[in-house]
């Protein structure tokens, strides 16, 4: 009750009688946001073949101080970096998202992390496809897949793995780097029936 029907896309008719599940934090009414990404890790990068000579040292440059304070400088209030691609994240690369944290908490700058966990980075997970049960399964049986990506399998948020090993991602992000935000992007439960729907 009190919210206007043409507030936006949300009918709010509709959710007024649902208990708040969480508080937004004061900084998120306050703060208009001015954000900048990196959203892809390393790894994904060359897999893609979207990288330079260079690109060790550019992604290294975007988790130091000097790049923290050039983002403050140009008005920059939250940085979302990559974190989690395909249920993966790259141990060799972590220490820079540890550092990143670090000058982002130093400097006030807010940081966000890249979560994409609908389908599963099948190269560098083999093992644990093979113990954990994640992968969307077709009508006919088969496993979908991400685009034309074929080392990218679908996972099915309806299984208990799936979410387990989403609720880790997410638990470490939290309490390992203390972000302020995450970025959760595709999540693509299924689709039609019998067109990738698991």
């Amino acid at each position: 009750a009190g919210h206007a029907m043409t507030s936006g896309l949300v009918d709010y008719r509709f959710l007024d009688d649902l208990p708040q599940q969480r508080v937004t934090p004061d900084w998120v009414r306050r703060e208009p946001l001015a954000c900048v990404g990196g959203w892809e890790p390393l790894f994904h990068r060359r897999r893609r073949g979207n990288n330079t000579v260079d690109d060790e040292e550019l992604f290294a440059y975007e988790h130091s101080e000097p790049f923290v304070r050039e983002l403050i400088d140009a008005g920059v209030n939250i940085m979302i970096t990559s974190y989690c691609k395909s249920l993966y994240i790259d141990e060799s690369e972590y220490p820079l998202k540890k550092e990143l944290a670090a000058h982002c908490k130093k400097h006030g700058l807010r940081l966000a992390v890249y979560i994409r966990c609908d389908n599963v980075y099948a190269e560098r997970l083999a093992d644990e496809i093979r113990t954990r049960d994640v992968l969307a399964q077709r009508a006919d049986g088969r496993v979908p897949i991400y685009g034309r990506e074929e080392y990218r399998p679908c996972t099915c948020f309806h299984k208990p793995d799936t979410m387990a090993w989403f609720k880790e991602v997410i638990r470490r992000a939290i309490e390992d780097l203390g972000v302020d935000a995450l970025h959760l992007d595709g999540f693509i439960v299924g689709g039609m029936e019998t067109v990738d729907a698991c």
